[in-house]
């Protein structure tokens, strides 16, 4: 059975289609195929399992492409990242 979620971002919602219900995108999963991955493998070694690869928007096979907070602000009592 085929797996639908909903992402909500900049006011739009957005269907993510997972026939094979493993927890990511199959669009995502054809760009950086051939799949399907396992969410929980770190496939380049970087230190970030698939999912964490898929949600960051980095690439799965390239150890270089990390997520990288690059500019903290503080405003008011909170930290914006």
């Amino acid at each position: 059975m085929a797996a639908w979620f909903l992402l909500a971002g900049a006011g739009q919602l957005h269907a993510i289609v997972d026939m094979n219900t493993n927890g990511l995108s199959d669009v995502w999963e054809t760009i950086y195929g051939p799949g399907p991955f396992d969410p929980d493998a770190d496939l380049d070694g970087d230190g970030q399992k698939n999912f964490q690869e898929a949600v960051a928007g980095t690439d799965p096979r390239d150890p270089t492409s990390v997520f990288r907070a690059t500019a903290t602000e503080v405003v008011g009592p909170a930290h914006l990242v």
